[in-house]
């Protein structure tokens, strides 16, 4: 089987976050239920190229890869991004210098999503995920498992919706006569 490729992902993960929604679902998965966004979208890509089916062993193993990077690099980048938002939003002589430079802090945290997302791809050519015939059951089944990870039973109905918006089955267009 072909290598995961972290650029298509990237490229999927920006498309999927630009439809309608999925933007918001992302951002309350993360900040009211601890999910990380990068691994909700690697389910997501995951099914929607593969069939692929995460474990929790799988997840946590991915988890693992990226603990650092988020805890070192994404998150106090996106803390400083938005605590910016208020000095860049006052107003005054000073807005226009923290709008700049929440826009570089904000460039600066992509890039580390983009890191995040290259060792996710680097560890999960690592895995021998099972796969399922359909491929929103298959996100669902990630997403799933996830969930019992981070303990958060609650969420469920949201990452359904994910599952939903963004992974597509392949067309069921009949063959032309």
């Amino acid at each position: 089987m072909k290598p995961l490729d972290p650029d298509t992902f990237w490229r999927f993960s920006v498309s999927a976050y630009e439809q309608p929604g999925v933007a918001d679902l992302c951002l309350t998965l993360q900040d009211d239920h601890g999910f990380d966004v990068n691994l909700l979208l690697l389910c997501c890509w995951l099914a929607q190229l593969r069939s692929t089916v995460l474990s929790e062993a799988e997840l946590r193993f991915l988890l693992a890869k990226i603990e650092a990077t988020n805890s070192e690099v994404i998150g106090p980048l996106r803390q400083a991004r938005r605590w910016l938002k208020a000095p860049a939003s006052a107003g005054g002589p000073s807005a226009g210098k923290a709008q700049s430079v929440r826009r570089l802090v904000k460039m600066a945290e992509l890039e580390g999503e983009r890191l995040a997302q290259h060792l996710l791809i680097s560890a999960a050519n690592a895995l021998g995920a099972e796969s399922c015939a359909d491929r929103v059951n298959a996100a669902n089944l990630s997403l799933a498992a996830y969930t019992r990870i981070v303990n958060e039973t609650d969420a469920a109905d949201a990452l359904q919706s994910l599952a939903r918006l963004v992974v597509k089955e392949p067309s069921k267009d009949p063959l032309p006569s």
